[in-house]
Parts: structure tokens; C-alpha cells; sequence
């Protein structure tokens, strides 16, 4: 009888070892986390935001699992429904926010009973019918969306100062503007314009000829500022004495047309822009781009320390949603940041250094360029 029962504890046992192996080892599982994000695998912008969410997910044990949707926003939903298809769902679910893809895949999502995150912000009418985190969707569990109308607001103004500063302005002391815009539909581009246009309701003698939607891309800011140059300056005289671009990649093909048209950035006509690149920010230290607000790409690897706290058992219900603007870097300023972040080694950052449940004294979500720096200067993560 004895030996009966010790061969039916030992199949049992070892059924819970193949089925369990982590609880038997006494190894915690990893956190799973989905990302959907309708941008495409070589865009400037999200290899460091994934490069960095990715040196997160390493500090903080989580699976991290990247769907890059190539700007196709049906595909973009095509993956959430994939997802929320699963046997296996991931515990949770990062959705970028953008060409309406958020409030569809939210929907799926709690459906599916996957705990989700949006980067970004609504629409207005994706907000009208969802409401907020935690309303009417039980299992959307809170957002991340930087101030958008904040990035832009900054930027407008800076280009404003300059461009009466450098003296460039028409006949009737006007400072002409044009505005390359993001995509339609998009609440990155929707807030940043918003603050464009917030920046130039003052007394000052600005102009704003035109603002033009694009695919955020540098191919389409050299032709939509091609286009307007042949509008505006050839066809109706305005000199255009500043360029306002949504993104980075919009900038450098104005800055490209200009060349091309016989015009040099930062001398006849100035030029700004959001979102830190490489190239952007070369074209900051040659005084071609003004400046360039950035910042934004940290925010996806703070998500994922949230999340790992709500996983742990703290809540970010009262320390998530908006966070301020980013850092404008400058040719003052530009030299400090490359000196600590120009090689892109996001495994430096110890990350669980902004998690409140491994840093105890930590009181807010933040993780910026400030922040990380003085951890740098401080005292940089050592190495296994």
C-alpha cells in the first residue's frame, strides 16, 4: 500500500514539476508584456523608445514583446485582436495611441480580460465614449501621455524669439510660418499644433501660412516644404522666415529643401522641432535646427516600471495620466546630453531605481533627462 501511494506522490509531484516547473524551483514567473505601436521597426523615434523600454524590461525580469503594426492602423488592430486571441494572453497590454487604434483595442482588450495601458491620449470622440481609466472599462488600467500642447507650445515660441531676433521677417515686418504637422487623427499631432497655435496668439507681427498634415516622415516634410516655398514665396512674395516641424524627421527634409533651394536653416529661415534623434540633434550642434524638444521615449520604459509595481501590489492609479513637456536641447545645452547619452546604452539606467516597490524612497513616477543624468554623475549602474 505504501508503495502505491509513494508512486502516486511521485507522479504527482512530478506532473506539478513539468506543469510548474517556476513553483517547484521556487523561480518567479516573468511579468508578460505586450506592445502594439502602429510605428515600423526602423523608425528614428521608436528604436530608442524601444531600445530603452527594452533595458527596462531587463532590469525589472519582464518579457517584453514588441507588434510593430508599419503605420497601418488596421493592422494595428489586427494585432490586438491576435493578442486578445490567445491561449496564453500576456498579463498586460501597452497600446500606442494613435489613428483611433486606442479606443478599439481597449475595447478588445476588455473583452479579453487583459489589463491594458494606453501611451498616449484619446481623441476627443475616443474619450466622449470610453470616459477614463478605470470608468467604463474596467480593465483599462491607466494612460501615459506627455503634454503634447506643451512640446509644441515650447517649441513655437523659441522659434518666434529667434526668427525677430535674426531679423527675419517680410516687408511689413511680418514673421512668416509654416507648420508641418504629424498624421490626421493623431493626438500627438492634434496637442503639439494646439500649442503652435497658443504660442502665436500674442501682439507680435506673426504669420501662419499655412499648416499642412503629413506622415511624419522626412521624405514628405522635404515635399510639403517644397510646396509651400512655390505657394508662398514664389507665387505670392511672403518670405518664409521660420519653420515649425511636428517631428524631427519633418525638420531635416525642410532643412534638405532649403538647401536645395538655395536657402541655409538657422541663417534664412530658422527652424524647430520635437523628438530627439541623432541626425536632429547633429543639425542642432551646426546651427541648422534651432531646437529640439525631446524626452517623450522615457516614458514607455517608466510604463513598465508602473506596471511592475501593479503587478507587486502598488497601485498608480493617483501618480499616472499627463506629465509635463520635455527637455529643449540647444547648442548650450547639447554637448551635456551627448556626452552621457549620445551612444544610446540604455543599460547603464538601473531602472529599479524609479520602481516604488524596489526604491522605497521613491514618491513620484518621473524619469527625466535630469533625473537620469544625475544617476549617471552620480553613480552609474555597475555591471555584473
Amino acid at each position: 500500500m505504501n508503495g502505491k501511494l509513494n508512486s502516486i506522490m511521485f507522479l504527482f509531484f512530478w506532473g506539478c514539476f513539468l506543469l510548474f516547473p517556476q513553483l517547484c524551483c521556487g523561480v518567479p514567473e516573468k511579468v508578460k508584456v505586450s506592445l502594439i505601436t502602429i510605428a515600423g521597426a526602423g523608425e528614428h523615434f521608436w528604436g530608442n523608445t524601444i531600445s530603452m523600454a527594452q533595458a527596462a524590461a531587463d532590469d525589472l525580469d519582464i518579457d517584453l514583446e514588441v507588434l510593430y503594426a508599419n503605420r497601418n492602423h488596421i493592422k494595428a488592430i489586427e494585432l490586438a485582436r491576435e493578442v486578445c486571441r490567445r491561449r496564453e494572453k500576456p498579463d498586460y497590454l501597452i497600446v500606442v495611441s494613435e489613428k483611433k487604434i486606442g479606443g478599439k483595442s481597449l475595447a478588445l482588450a476588455q473583452k479579453a480580460g487583459i489589463d491594458t495601458m494606453l501611451f498616449g491620449s484619446l481623441t476627443e470622440d475616443e474619450e466622449q465614449r470610453f470616459g477614463r481609466p478605470r470608468q467604463q472599462l474596467s480593465h483599462w488600467i491607466g494612460s501615459r501621455a506627455v503634454n503634447e500642447f506643451a512640446l509644441g507650445r515650447e517649441t513655437a515660441a523659441a522659434l518666434v524669439n529667434r526668427g525677430f531676433e535674426q531679423g527675419l521677417t517680410d516687408d511689413e515686418g511680418f514673421l512668416n510660418i509654416i507648420a508641418l504637422a504629424g498624421e490626421d487623427a493623431t493626438s500627438y499631432s492634434d496637442g503639439r499644433v494646439r500649442g503652435l497655435l497658443d504660442a502665436l496668439q500674442d501682439d507680435r507681427k506673426t504669420r501662419l501660412l499655412q499648416v499642412v498634415p503629413t506622415d511624419w516622415t522626412e521624405a514628405d516634410g522635404y515635399r510639403v516644404t517644397v510646396g509651400l516655398y512655390h505657394r508662398y514665396e514664389k507665387r505670392f512674395g511672403r518670405k518664409i522666415g521660420a519653420v515649425w516641424a511636428a517631428n524631427s524627421q519633418l525638420a531635416l527634409g525642410a532643412i534638405r529643401a532649403g538647401k536645395e533651394m538655395g536657402f541655409t536653416a538657422g541663417e534664412d529661415f530658422v527652424i524647430s522641432a520635437i523628438e530627439w534623434e541623432d541626425e536632429a540633434l547633429d543639425s542642432v550642434a551646426g546651427g541648422e535646427l534651432l531646437t529640439v524638444n525631446g524626452g517623450r521615449f522615457a516614458e514607455l520604459a517608466l510604463m513598465l516600471v508602473m506596471l511592475y509595481d501593479y503587478h507587486h501590489g502598488l497601485d498608480f492609479m493617483d501618480d499616472g495620466g499627463e506629465v509635463s513637456g520635455g527637455l529643449s536641447l540647444t547648442r548650450k545645452n547639447l554637448a551635456e546630453y551627448q556626452q552621457l547619452f549620445a551612444s544610446g546604452d540604455w543599460q547603464q539606467i538601473d531602472f529599479t531605481r524609479f520602481s516604488k516597490v524596489l526604491s522605497p524612497d521613491v514618491h513620484n513616477y518621473s524619469l527625466t533627462f535630469s533625473e537620469i543624468m544625475a544617476q549617471f554623475v552620480q553613480e552609474p549602474k555597475q555591471s555584473d
